[in-house]
């Protein structure tokens, strides 16, 4: 499955599926905000803000397994990253790694 609205994008697929388990990857790509509405900014210029508009941008990459048998989630890993830039004052990139597993 593959879906883009303005400058979002989603995308996922099902590598292995059996009757014991299945997985499922998706990713998420949103544009930057000077791209149109379709991004996370777009707020426009700001008054004082040296050159531009506030930029943000959203990538993410999850890979979920089930147990199809038991009919649940056994993990979930992926990364998210947000990057912000405000008008060439400042950059900043955060990075999560999440893991979530069954007991």
């Amino acid at each position: 499955f593959n879906m883009k609205m303005g400058a979002t994008k989603i995308a996922t697929s099902t590598p292995t599926v059996n009757a014991m388990s299945a997985t499922l990857k998706t990713s998420i790509e949103t544009g930057t905000g000077k791209d149109g509405m379709g991004g996370m900014g777009g707020m426009g210029g700001m008054g004082g803000m040296g050159g531009g508009a506030p930029e943000m941008k959203l990538t993410g990459a999850f890979e979920s397994i089930f147990q199809v048998a038991k009919g649940m989630l056994k993990t979930l890993k992926g990364t998210m990253t947000s990057e912000m830039k405000m008008g060439g004052m400042m950059n900043m990139k955060t990075t999560t790694d999440l893991t979530l597993k069954r007991l």
